[in-house]
């Protein structure tokens, strides 16, 4: 009895680890996930956007591209990101592509609060035998690291977000595809309209809403400007619009921002928030408090686009 459970555990770790090369497999044929789709090494943009969802469903770099004199731009930003999530998806770009001539990081007091945004593990799981990642990963998700030995587990942690990601990679591997659904990175937003009006942002945070600054998040925040400048790479930090009138509510809201640009100044980093756009004052072209919509990303880019040319490409 004990010989057989003994090879039914053998077994059973097998095929748990024949599944988990298997998802690394299939995983790497998907060109829809950014940090496999950069290991092609066929982006090589001469600038790029990045951060989480409001530089995803903000900026098309086919609108912007209008005014960069042929330089191509691509959007590296993933929604629901945190600075860890952004560090590692910008460490794994660089790894196959190469330097950008610029590089524009999206960061907002909500940026360090852990309520907003967070670190996607999931994403990262195929690239754990990168010191960087697996270093990474253990700081930020402590919990999935420790179990991440056991075989199949770095994909059956996060089951829900892999399994349909490895057998759309598997979908590609047979149609032979070589570009993503989005090939520049910008994700337009699927909803055209306002749907989180000011009454409800009034109800939902009680009238007034303090962000929480966490440290792990400026360490990370931190550590993606280190990185980019010790790989000779321009940054430069950038706030998109706010609806206008929610930043009564957001009441701490100033000295968070004096807090960014005090950490802007200590890397010598110019900080540029685009805070007089007028119209930010008009739920037509958001769909949240800080996300625009399709009408308010078409404006926008085309604002960066002329902001590119006349202050960082002339």
């Amino acid at each position: 009895m004990l010989k057989k459970l003994v090879i039914l555990f053998i077994a059973l770790g097998a095929a748990l680890f024949a599944l988990e090369k298997l998802y690394d497999y299939l995983l790497g044929y998907n060109r829809n996930m950014k940090t496999e789709f950069a290991q092609l090494g066929t982006i090589n943009a001469n600038i790029v956007v990045h951060g989480p969802c409001e530089p995803e469903w903000q900026l098309d770099p086919e609108i912007m591209e209008k005014y960069t004199g042929g330089k191509s731009i691509y959007n590296l930003a993933l929604n629901h990101s945190d600075f860890a999530d952004n560090f590692l998806l910008l460490h794994l770009y660089l790894k196959q592509n190469k330097k950008p001539e610029a590089l524009f990081l999206y960061v907002t007091p909500e940026s360090f609060d852990l309520r907003a945004n967070t670190f996607n593990t999931y994403r990262f799981t195929p690239f754990l035998h990168d010191p960087v990642v697996a270093a990474t990963v253990k700081e930020a998700d402590p919990d999935f690291y420790k179990w991440r030995w056991i075989p199949f587990m770095k994909y059956g942690y996060y089951g829900k977000y892999t399994n349909f990601k490895a057998i759309q990679g598997l979908k590609h591997l047979l149609t032979k595809r070589q570009l993503p659904y989005r090939p520049n990175g910008y994700t337009p937003v699927e909803n055209p309209i306002w749907n989180n009006h000011i009454e409800g942002f009034n109800n939902i945070y009680k009238g007034n809403f303090s962000f929480i600054w966490n440290p792990l998040r400026e360490k990370y925040f931190r550590k993606t400007i280190v990185y980019a400048q010790e790989q000779g790479i321009p940054i430069y930090l950038y706030e998109s619009p706010i609806l206008k009138q929610t930043l009564p509510f957001q009441i701490n809201r100033d000295s968070c921002m004096t807090q960014i640009k005090k950490i802007a100044g200590e890397y010598q980093l110019d900080f540029y928030v685009f805070d007089d756009l007028p119209w930010a004052d008009s739920t037509t072209y958001f769909i949240s408090t800080l996300n625009t919509s399709k009408l308010g990303s078409d404006k926008f880019s085309h604002h960066f686009g002329k902001f590119l040319q006349k202050e960082i490409l002339q």
